[in-house]
C-alpha cells in the first residue's frame, strides 16, 4: 500500500454488509460529521448510523437519500485517504459515484458537487417515463455479444446500457420487454435475468431529454479541472479539462456505460484500487475481471495502518474535511481506540 499507485472506485449506491462498523476505521466518523454539517437539509450522524445498521430501514428510503448517503460516505472516505496523503493516480466512479469523484478530484467544493447530483437526481425524475412501465434489469452468464444479438429485434425500445464484467449486463427499457428479454436470454444459457430496483432507464436514449437540462447548470458549476485525472465510464478516456468533465456530466444519465472497459483501462499502470464508500461492490467487480488485481476497501484500512510511517502534517487542505486544519499522526489514529477525531 505505501508509495503504490492507486485508483480510486467511486460506487453509484452502498450494498449492505453487516461485518462492517464505520465507527471501526478510527477518524472516519469525524470526516463523516464534517459533510453532514455541510449539506442544506441533509441527514443527522445519528440517522446515517441508523441507515448502515439497518437493512430493513436502508432498503426503505428513497432513491434521492440513497444517494445523500452514498456521496456522504465517498466523500469523507476520499477526505480521510487525503489526511493519511495517500494520494490516487486516478480515479474511476460508477454511474452516480461521478459526483462524489468531482469533490474528491478538486473540480467542484462539497456544497455544489452535492447541488449538481441532486439537481441531476431531479431532472432524471421529471425527465425520465413515470409511469412504473420502465426500469432496469441484469443479465447474468451471456456474453456481450450474444446479448447484442439477443436484442436486435428490440431495437430503439430496449439498450445495453452497460457491461459491468464479463457476462454481467444491464438492460433499460420497458419492464414488459425485459421480461421477455429475461425469458429468451435464459433459453439461451444465462444463469438468470432478474429487475433491478431501480424505476427509470437510465444510461439509456430513453432519458435524452435531460442532457439539455443538466448541460447549461453543470457548465455553471464546473469551473475548474480535475486535480487527478478520472476515467470516464462512459467513453473511458481520462478527464483532464473543464470541458472534458462537462461532457461526462451531460451524458452521465443518458448513455451507455462500460464498466468493464472502465476498469480494464484504470488498472493500466496501477498497483491499487481503493473504493471511496461503504459498498464493496465494486472491489468485488474488479477482482473478478482483472486478475490478480490488489483490492482496498474501508473495512479493510484500519490493519493497513502500520504500513504508513507516523507523521503530523500540516497543510491547507481546500477539498479536505476542512481547510487549515491540523492533522492527527497516525500513531495517534492507531492508538486511541476510535475516539480521537481526525482534525483538531
Amino acid at each position: 500500500m505505501k508509495n503504490g499507485k492507486m485508483c480510486w472506485v467511486f460506487p453509484a449506491f452502498e450494498m449492505k454488509y453487516r461485518a462492517f462498523d464505520p465507527a471501526q476505521l478510527p477518524g472516519y466518523l469525524d470526516c463523516v460529521a464534517r459533510c453532514l454539517e455541510r449539506m442544506d437539509g441533509g441527514p443527522s450522524m445519528r440517522f446515517y448510523r441508523e441507515a448502515y445498521a439497518s437493512a430493513k430501514l436502508y432498503s426503505s428510503l428513497s432513491d434521492e437519500l440513497k444517494h445523500d448517503l452514498s456521496f456522504v460516505s465517498s466523500c469523507a472516505v476520499a477526505d480521510y485517504l487525503k489526511a493519511l496523503d495517500l494520494l490516487p493516480q486516478s480515479l474511476a466512479p460508477y454511474s452516480m459515484g461521478l459526483y462524489a469523484a468531482l469533490y474528491a478530484a478538486e473540480c467542484l467544493p462539497f456544497e455544489d458537487a452535492l447541488q449538481l447530483m441532486r439537481f441531476i437526481c431531479r431532472t432524471a425524475h421529471e425527465v425520465g417515463p413515470t409511469d412504473g412501465a420502465f426500469g432496469m434489469g441484469v443479465v447474468m452468464g451471456l456474453s456481450e455479444e450474444t446479448l447484442q444479438s439477443l436484442l436486435q429485434p428490440y431495437a430503439a425500445r430496449v439498450y445495453l446500457s452497460d457491461v459491468v464484467a464479463h457476462g454481467l449486463c444491464i438492460l433499460s427499457g420497458p419492464r414488459r420487454l425485459l421480461q421477455e428479454l429475461f425469458e429468451e436470454a435464459t433459453r439461451r444459457g444465462a444463469s438468470h435475468g432478474k429487475f433491478l430496483p431501480v424505476g427509470l432507464p437510465y444510461h439509456s436514449p430513453l432519458m435524452a431529454a435531460a442532457e439539455e437540462r443538466i448541460r447549461p447548470v453543470a457548465g455553471r458549476l464546473l469551473q475548474k479541472a480535475p486535480r487527478w485525472p478520472i476515467i470516464s465510464c462512459v467513453t473511458q478516456k481520462p478527464l483532464r479539462t473543464v470541458d472534458d468533465v462537462l461532457e461526462e456530466v451531460a451524458a452521465n444519465v443518458v448513455r451507455p456505460l462500460h464498466w468493464r472497459r472502465t476498469v480494464q483501462t484504470a488498472a493500466k499502470g496501477i498497483d491499487l484500487f481503493v473504493e471511496c464508500g461503504l459498498s464493496e461492490q465494486l472491489c468485488k467487480l474488479i477482482v473478478l475481471e482483472i486478475s490478480g488485481a490488489r483490492v482496498m476497501h474501508p473495512k479493510r484500512l484500519r490493519s493497513h495502518l502500520h504500513e504508513i510511517e507516523p507523521r503530523v502534517f500540516f497543510e491547507d487542505r481546500p477539498a479536505g474535511c476542512a481547510s487549515r486544519q491540523k492533522a492527527l499522526g497516525l500513531r495517534s489514529l492507531r492508538e486511541d481506540g476510535g475516539k480521537a477525531r481526525l482534525f483538531v
